[in-house]
This record gives C-alpha cells, structure tokens and sequence, in this order.
C-alpha cells in the first residue's frame, strides 16, 4: 500500500535519462541540491553557501573555457547546454551535449565539465543520492559574462507544424528568463525564488494529494521513473500531454492523469512577454524496501460480487470533515469550508516531535487512510516519512479524527480512500 513519489522540478527540459539503471534512481530536485565545491566551510544558510557554490562553478568555467578557432571564424555564438550525472560519491559521470552549438562550442562546453573536481553530494531525507544536472554555457564574441548561470538564456524555440487542441502553434520554449509556475503563491511576499519554491511545494502537495500507486504495479512489484512532457500556454493551460518515457502496469497512465488534472498555471515569460513553454516532470515509483510484492487482484467478477468491501478513490461525492453540513452554498463551497476546518483541526493538535526538532527534520508527511460509509476513519497507512516522529504524530492526529461525511456514488455512501499531506517545519 505505501509507495515512494520522487518528483522533479527545477530542470524541466531535461528528459534524456540514457540507459535505464537498476541501481539508484537519478533524481532532478532533491532538498539539498549537489554544490560545486569550495565553500564547505562558508558560515551560514545553505542557501548563502549555495550561491558560493554556484559563483565558483562560474569561475571554473569562463577561467578554463577557450573560444574555438572555427567558431571565432566563423562568428558563431550562442549557448550549448551540457547534461551530466553527479554520483553519490560526487564525480561527474554521462556527460553529454544537450544542445549543441556549431563551431566546436558544444564540445568545448563537455570538455569543460568533463575536467570538473567533484562535487558536494546531492541529498534527499538525509541520504546522498545520484543528481542530474542540466548547465547552459554561453558564447559570446563581444563579451563572456557570468550571468548566463544564473539566469540561463533560452534556448532555441522549437516550432510545429499542426495544431492541437485548438492552439496555434507558435514558438516553444524550454528555458525562459521567468520559468512557469504551479499556482497557489502569487500573493505572498518574496522574490521569484522564494514564488517557485512555494510553488513546487504546492505542485507536490496536489500530486501526493491525488496519486494512486496502480494495483498491478504493486501486485507486479514493478518500480521505475516515468517521464511527463507537457506545454504551459501564454494563458497557463496545460496543454500536449506526452509519455516521454514509459513505465509499465499502469504508473505512466496514473502519472499522467494528474498532470492532466493541473489547474491553469503561472505562466513563464520571456523578455517579460508571456511565451509557451515545454515542462518535462520525472515521477518516480517506488516500492518500500520491506513491502513485498502484493498477491494478484481477484478478478474484477469477484470484486464487483463483492462491492461492500470496494474502495474508491475518487468518487462523485468525496468525503468530508465535519462542521459545515448547515452552511449555505453548494458542494464546492462546503468542501472548500470543511478542508479549512480539518487544517484547524490538524494543526491545533500536532506537536512537533522533540527528536525531529532537535535534528532539524523537516518535511511532507503524507499519510492514506479509509473513510468508512459511517463516516469513520480506518485503515490508517504512512505513505511519506521525512523521520524523526513526523509520520507517527500526523498518524497520531488522524486516528483521533471524529467522524467524517461519507463519499458518495450514486446517490450512496461507499468506502473511500484519502491522501493527506502534513507539512513539518521548522
């Protein structure tokens, strides 16, 4: 029943894994990125010695790279953009050209990070993992900054020939000057990186909230990364739904579904004009370590014959927390009202637990648990731990929940699983 979501988010055109690997998962955003080294005895937030980090790398790159002759020739400029795996032990591993630039420019770029030092690990829940990295370098005949790290350039806008979906099809972009976001953030104070990080959060938050580990996948045993390309529109529309890569029983389809459940987003800005922009989510499925793989489902005859004891994932009328039943509006209303009371209620009992809090712990707990027809709350499962306490005192919370509205389907009450995230922070 538990599984393990990995999500990506901050290189979004990235999607060129190479060989699939048995051994451990690339992840694409982890909470604590891999950093160029020299700054590991910098004083200060992680993210003061992140900047370090980044100036660093800077340095190391326009201090070593040399204009190719032909390019120099040739008048040749623009940015090639280098993808590269940093391993758990921090060497630089698959480099390649992600998009070349004539001249001998793309090879200049993979030599470059072909000579890097090795980095500081990447970590994810406190343990060091593998990191793919995406790096543009810029060319410029006039004048090599150390800008275009930090705000990387687009790079070359594809175009389509047909339509779809009823949108003409004009320039797509990868990279943008102002990425798009998940909405959610626009109000409240900060700059745009302090807006994406809210945003990533709240992108995570809906994809814990809804996803559904596939039955055959358990059963099956079967684990993996699936790759979601899609479009952000000038309007924000998600639009062009792709499985850029597969996983089988089940796990691309779920994936997916939610990104086809996304509201309208941020959109991303070019020259501060709203422009269409390709974003790519690696969703990774995995099984806990102790979870076996399940038995085979029952045939479907049998489950049908046996309808008291199905459980629904989204059903036409969803469960709800108690204490709006009497308030005038429709359903949307009355749910909207009685999220904001099960908050309330959560958040006015938790305690953050004192060894979490005394190890800086931090993070989403998500835990499933079965509305019953009665409305009572069973079946109470940790699906997402950061440690430390945090699953087990949301758990705690949960199982003294009252009784809920029951979820309905067809006019009757029916069992409903439901998906919620804590968020622990300090």
């Amino acid at each position: 029943m538990k599984y393990l979501l990995l999500l990506s988010l901050l290189c979004t055109s990235c999607f060129c894994f190479g060989q699939e690997q048995e051994e451990a998962p690339i992840y694409m955003a982890t909470q604590e990125s891999p950093r160029f080294p020299g700054c590991e005895d910098l004083e200060g937030p992680i993210l003061d010695i992140k900047k370090c980090a980044d100036k660093k790398m800077i340095d190391y790159v326009y201090s070593n790279l040399k204009y190719p002759k032909t390019a120099i020739d040739n008048g040749i400029e623009g940015t090639a953009v280098i993808s590269f795996v940093i391993e758990k032990d921090g060497s630089i591993t698959n480099e390649k050209i992600f998009r070349q630039l004539a001249g001998g420019c793309g090879e200049e770029a993979l030599r470059i990070v072909k000579s890097f030092p090795d980095f500081i690990s990447a970590k994810q829940n406190g343990e060091i993992v593998r990191f793919q990295y995406i790096l543009p370098v810029k060319f410029s005949l006039s004048k090599v900054t150390n800008d275009v790290i930090k705000t990387p350039p687009p790079i070359l806008p594809e175009r389509k020939e047909k339509e779809e979906e009823g949108v003409e099809q004009e320039s797509v972009f990868r990279i943008v000057e102002e990425m798009p976001r998940y909405p959610g953030c626009e109000n409240m104070k900060g700059n745009i990186a302090e807006k994406k990080k809210c945003a990533d959060e709240k992108m995570m938050d809906f994809l814990y909230s809804n996803l559904k580990y596939p039955e055959q996948a358990k059963a099956n045993g079967t684990q993996g990364t699936t790759v979601i390309s899609f479009i952000i529109e000038e309007d924000g529309r998600v639009t062009s739904h792709k499985i850029l890569k597969k996983v089988k029983d089940g796990c691309s389809e779920e994936a997916l579904r939610l990104v086809k459940m996304f509201p309208r987003w941020i959109p991303g800005k070019q020259q501060k004009r709203p422009v269409r922009v390709q974003f790519t989510i690696p969703i990774s499925f995995a099984l806990p370590k102790e979870e076996k793989p399940m038995p085979a489902p029952a045939p479907k005859e049998e489950k049908i014959s046996n309808e008291k004891m199905e459980i629904f994932s989204v059903v036409e009328e969803m469960p709800r927390f108690p204490g709006c039943e009497d308030i005038s509006g429709d359903e949307q209303q009355k749910k909207q009202c009685a999220n904001r009371k099960m908050l309330e209620y959560l958040y006015s009992k938790i305690k953050y637990p004192q060894e979490a809090r005394a190890n800086g712990t931090q993070g989403l707990v998500v835990i499933r648990f079965v509305v019953e027809k009665d409305g009572s709350i069973q079946e109470i499962d940790i699906l997402r731990d950061p440690g430390d306490g945090c699953g087990e005192e949301a758990k705690r919370i949960i199982q003294t929940f009252p009784r809920w509205i029951p979820g309905k389907m067809r006019g009757k009450p029916v069992r409903v699983y439901y998906n919620l995230p804590v968020r622990f922070k300090l």
